[in-house]
């Protein structure tokens, strides 16, 4: 199981500066492990990814979530629980070991993401395949969404001084509901290819990557997710 961490996060966002760096540290450690997403919120200040995206998704998990403060975070839609002093979901609380738990769950999915430019470089080409080992029920949603691995800025864009973004979330496909795809059988296989458009507020295409993820709304739990990292793009400008 790729273990999906999701973290709503601001650039004007005191103790979002003062957790990130441990969490990102953490995070950057088990990249074989884990699957980081960053919803850039559009509160407590200013913060231009999300301005620049209108939302375009961060708004619906928010919502989905119930997230009503910034830094907060969930592992496989769960928010992980208060402990010395940290309150539920706090980025600095995440430990190793909440990994390791969580990666040694086998999953009834296996998932395959790529990702490829086309030649203008205004769109990407994504390929993913959903296949299930055993029958899984629920009220199943796929949600697919285009983030950028790294945006560093030489002056911070908020006020909490943080000038690098990891895995922030661009863009979900076709919103941050997803799409349903009903309960799953044991042996079935779902395929799908789609061309997305690429957003021209990414600051970067080189960092573009697509993140998958199959989560059952009834619990909230993520069965399993995916990515197609970058750089497929690295002649790109």
């Amino acid at each position: 199981r790729m273990v999906l961490v999701e973290e709503f996060t601001q650039a004007t966002c005191g103790p979002c500066a003062a957790q990130n760096p441990g969490f990102n540290t953490l995070l950057e450690a088990n990249l074989d492990k884990v699957i980081p997403i960053k919803y850039q919120t559009s509160w407590p200040g200013v913060d231009p990814m999300n301005a620049q995206t209108q939302n375009a998704g961060v708004a619906t998990r928010v919502t989905y979530y119930g997230v009503s403060g910034v830094p907060t975070g969930a592992q496989d839609g769960i928010e992980w629980p208060a402990a010395g002093g940290w309150y539920q979901g706090a980025p600095g609380n995440y430990q190793q070991s909440q990994i390791n738990t969580e990666y040694a769950i086998s999953s009834p999915l296996t998932m395959n993401l790529t990702h490829s430019f086309n030649a203008a470089t205004d769109s990407v080409y994504l390929t993913l395949s959903i296949n299930a080992s055993q029958a899984v029920t629920g009220n199943l949603m796929l949600r697919v969404a285009m983030v950028e691995k790294s945006i560093d800025f030489t002056t911070a864009p908020g006020s909490n001084g943080e000038t690098h973004f990891s895995y922030v979330m661009r863009k979900m496909f076709p919103d941050g509901t997803g799409t349903s795809i009903g309960n799953l059988i044991s042996g079935q296989t779902l395929n799908y290819n789609w061309t997305l458009a690429v957003p021209t507020y990414i600051y970067n295409k080189i960092e573009v990557g697509m993140i998958a993820w199959v989560q059952d709304d009834a619990t909230k739990n993520v069965i399993q997710a995916a990515i197609s990292n970058p750089p497929y793009a690295s002649g790109l400008n």
